[in-house]
């Protein structure tokens, strides 16, 4: 049973990492993961995350509900969904310790030729290998690799961002459409977790007590991402990929 003193401090988590997330996309999770895991353990932060990330996503999809691309949505989703599911059902055998420095290296190695790209420093044979700008096959694939990695490492931090980038949508539609197709995600592990036998039903209330958090912090994030000028807005979010990426390799896995 949680203690009272979590609730505030898990609500202020979940605020400041909806915040990051519904300005950048991506990045609230970096934050949030530790944070439930020194308050919970691994195993039952776990649920609670992907709660807070279905919340937290949908949250923002709404918001931006007037830029969303069905299209562009279940194309990601048809990878991303089933991974999703194959990976979570892994990960409760006991997984993350092998796999989380793999989770952060792909990562990482997704974040730098982004700001590699941003910053016109991607050398020009690596421009060749640049996935295209339309949807296809090859953004399905790319969904079935965060879902796993997503599900495996307890996020995939900013490597979905890293494709939806290369549809070359405007702020708003691109953080509207990657929360919409990983809230699908997210909505999948929790029904992943079920199948798995959680026994954590006590940590509802910490469930509705983050959603809180998350929808009250995706809110004033919306109204900062109006203010940002808009020419500078990819360069900074690719500087906050890597910094997100980096930190990876810094979270506590058990």
């Amino acid at each position: 049973m949680a203690l009272p003193v979590e609730y505030p401090i898990a609500f202020l988590f979940a605020f400041v990492s909806a915040l990051i997330s519904s300005c950048a996309g991506f990045g609230g999770a970096i934050l949030l993961l530790p944070a439930l895991t020194a308050l919970l353990g691994l195993q039952r932060a776990l649920p609670i995350l992907a709660c807070a990330q279905l919340v937290g996503n949908a949250s923002r999809a709404i918001f931006g509900f007037y830029t969303l691309k069905t299209k562009v949505i279940f194309i990601f989703a048809a990878g991303l969904v089933p991974a999703g599911i194959i990976g979570t059902l892994y990960l409760t055998r006991g997984a993350e310790l092998i796999v989380r420095p793999l989770v952060a290296t792909i990562v990482c190695g997704a974040a730098l030729f982004e700001g590699a790209e941003v910053f016109g420093l991607l050398p020009a044979p690596l421009k060749s290998i640049r996935p295209p700008e339309k949807p296809g096959l090859w953004f399905a694939a790319a969904g079935g690799l965060v879902g796993l990695i997503s599900a495996l490492g307890g996020t995939a931090g900013p490597l979905p961002n890293a494709f939806f980038l290369r549809l070359n949508l405007s702020p708003a539609a691109y953080i509207a459409n990657e929360a919409a197709a990983m809230g699908l995600l997210h909505l999948a592990k929790l029904v992943a977790f079920g199948l798995a036998d959680w026994q954590h039903e006590a940590d509802i209330v910490l469930m509705v007590i983050v959603s809180a958090g998350m929808i009250s912090g995706t809110f004033a994030g919306k109204q900062l991402l109006h203010r940002m000028p808009l020419a500078k807005y990819r360069k900074v979010l690719a500087l906050w990929m890597l910094t997100a990426a980096a930190s990876m390799f810094s979270i506590a896995a058990d």
